[in-house]
């Protein structure tokens, strides 16, 4: 597995605290910077790819499924 692979996994695991945080009322601000992180890690994995050329069909299934995941 490579590193872009892995921020895409690190995306996904965030999106589950993500929707604990903004549900609870009281931890939106929370949930906001956590949405910020993930979004972060979604350039991020881009750049990767991109500069290393990581392409894996693995990458084409989660990054999309992650993207649509959290918004």
């Amino acid at each position: 597995m490579n590193l872009a692979n892995k921020i895409t996994l690190a995306r996904i695991a965030l999106i589950p605290l993500f929707m604990i945080c903004f549900l609870n009322m009281q931890s939106v601000m929370i949930a906001l910077i956590i949405f910020a992180v993930a979004a972060g890690t979604d350039k991020l994995d881009g750049y990767v790819v991109r500069k290393y050329n990581q392409i894996t069909n693995l990458g084409k299934l989660l990054d999309p499924l992650a993207d649509k995941l959290l918004r």
